[in-house]
């Protein structure tokens, strides 16, 4: 399985702030990596065991393309972007908003860790785009 999550928008839209990060959790540790920043990161054992927890295949898959809100507010949080690529060849994009972790959980259990999980890597590859500069 790979899992694709892209960051963009909010209301200060700045293009440096946008990322996008591939998660390949083939094998026995997944890999993390921005090939825009050439950004990668091997995940422990456990950490890989607890980010393929996140994704529920069945549910994830039920899931619409769109989650976030349309209230007023929507327009000024960023944009998250989750693919996931099934070995089968299967894909699905879910689009939902930043603080949607709640929501996200109780439509697919362990997404909302996964959308939390992300925005903490998203801070550590924005770390190294600003270390290469």
């Amino acid at each position: 399985m790979r899992i694709e999550i892209a960051t963009s928008g909010g209301f200060a839209a700045i293009p440096g702030l946008n990322s996008e990060a591939s998660i390949d959790l083939a094998g026995t540790t997944a890999r993390v990596s921005d090939k825009t920043s050439g950004y990668t990161r091997t995940l422990s054992a456990d950490e890989t065991k607890n980010v393929r927890g996140m994704i529920d295949p069945n549910h994830f898959f039920k899931l619409p393309t769109e989650l976030r809100s349309l209230s007023s507010s929507a327009a000024d949080q960023r944009q998250i972007d989750i693919t996931v690529h099934l070995d089968d060849g299967r894909t699905h994009t879910v689009r939902a908003s930043e603080g949607m972790s709640t929501e996200l959980s109780r439509t697919s259990p362990g997404l909302g860790q996964l959308l939390e999980w992300s925005q903490k890597e998203f801070n550590s590859i924005r770390e190294y785009k600003v270390k290469q500069r």
